[in-house]
């Protein structure tokens, strides 16, 4: 399943103007200013049961998701290989400086620097994986990249 922002049967305006308001909030939080000028583009990604892909494409927004799973036969996945330039091999050392992790509170904030020229001040796109550390602790860009690829969970070269 590819997953695209989730206004299914359950939609409840309530809830999605409350879940626009905390990503609005912790953006804030992190960054101390929303992070684009023209900050318009709010997504919040379900995925559900089963295994998912979360497609990143466009530059310009913060996509968060809501229940990403690492482990397992029903993980999901995220696909930056659309959004990226220069790739060479999909391992950290050749990502790290297209993606930097880092923790916020319980939330994985993941900035992108589209051309890999590590510029995470001002990204290119950001995510915000709710509810899971995906860094486990590890401060090394390239370890939590190489992790992330090795179990399935990040693609990030064009087929």
């Amino acid at each position: 399943v590819i997953a695209t922002l989730n206004a299914g049967d359950h939609w409840d305006p309530r809830r999605a103007a409350a879940d626009v308001e905390k990503i609005v909030r912790v953006q804030r939080d992190f960054w101390g200013r929303l992070p684009y000028p023209r900050y318009h583009i709010l997504n919040l990604l379900t995925g559900g049961g089963g295994s998912d892909t979360f497609v990143v494409a466009n530059r310009g927004g913060v996509d968060t998701v809501a229940d990403f799973r690492e482990g397992g036969s029903a993980r999901d996945a995220l696909d930056l290989s659309e959004l990226l330039t220069g790739v060479g091999a999909p391992t950290g050392a050749g990502l790290v400086g297209h993606l930097n992790f880092v923790l916020q509170g319980a939330d994985t904030v993941l900035r992108i620097d589209a051309d890999g020229g590590g510029d995470f001040l001002l990204p290119n796109a950001a995510v915000v994986f709710q509810g899971i550390d995906l860094t486990h602790g590890l401060a090394d860009q390239a370890a939590i990249i190489d992790r992330l690829v090795a179990n399935g969970n990040l693609d990030a070269v064009a087929a």
